[in-house]
């Protein structure tokens, strides 16, 4: 448990811990992909065509579904607890002007590595999203699809302005809860024509799994002494052990008479 105090320690976020794992499970010589998470907040992890822990990109892009789930809870009275299949934020007008203003935000413009949470996009944010939707007299509808299309340009924005110009890009792959949404996900692709999104189910994962399976290998790693940060990614000074071990009872004990 508690991966990111030694990574922090060498001066590193302590975030994001997976790429450690996505390069274990998805890299392939000579092919350039992507591992596009979208949780709460979104974050990516790239892994070119020569991958080695030295070239690995990862980082958070910014929200991902806390946006979009806060605002159709808020406009819903709790009745809706998210967009299924984007259905709502299909049906509605994206605010290109608001859309505007919330890109201006500085964590957008932000150079890697970085890494953020609901402390800048949760309900602060949330709340603020809605005074000024409320302002503009904007439909529930197109509130939701201005929140999604936010989040969809900032996935695509970390590409253009991080990731594509280190190489040629072959696959995107999604993962998380907003690969359910469909609506996000066709935002997405459009974003970034030259490139194939398709969803992680594609390589044989359950990305539903994907979490607990990636802190399960992180958990081996703990137990066998081998480093998992990324410093790329983290910003760390050097590779590390990562986590802490609370033995039970039968952790590698000898019983004493």
């Amino acid at each position: 448990a508690d991966f990111r105090p030694a990574d922090v320690a060498v001066r590193g976020e302590g975030a994001p811990l997976v790429p450690f794992v996505h390069a274990a499970l998805f890299q392939e010589p000579g092919r350039a992909i992507a591992i596009h998470n979208v949780g709460g907040i979104a974050n990516l992890t790239y892994l070119p065509a020569k991958t080695s822990p030295l070239r690995i990109s990862a980082f958070d892009t910014g929200p991902g579904n806390v946006l979009i789930d806060g605002v159709v809870q808020e406009l819903t009275d709790g009745r809706l607890l998210f967009d299924r299949n984007g259905k709502i934020g299909k049906s509605g007008k994206v605010h290109l002007g608001f859309l505007a203003e919330l890109l201006r935000n500085p964590y957008f413009s932000r150079r890697p590595p970085k890494s953020t949470g609901r402390e800048e996009f949760g309900a602060a944010f949330i709340e603020d999203f809605l005074r000024r939707g409320s302002g503009l007299e904007m439909a529930v509808e197109d509130q939701v699809a201005t929140a999604t299309a936010l989040t969809a340009s900032t996935m695509a924005k970390a590409y253009d302005d991080h990731i594509l110009r280190k190489g040629p890009l072959d696959n995107i792959f999604v993962s998380g809860g907003g690969a359910r949404n469909q609506y996000l996900v066709t935002l997405f692709a459009e974003l970034l024509p030259a490139i194939a999104v398709r969803r992680l189910e594609e390589t044989g994962f359950d990305s539903k799994a994907l979490e607990a399976l990636a802190f399960a290998i992180l958990a081996y790693a703990t137990l066998n002494g081998l480093p998992s940060n990324v410093p790329n990614a983290t910003g760390a000074k050097e590779f590390v052990v990562l986590g802490k071990i609370s033995p039970g009872k039968n952790f590698r004990c000898v019983k004493l008479k």
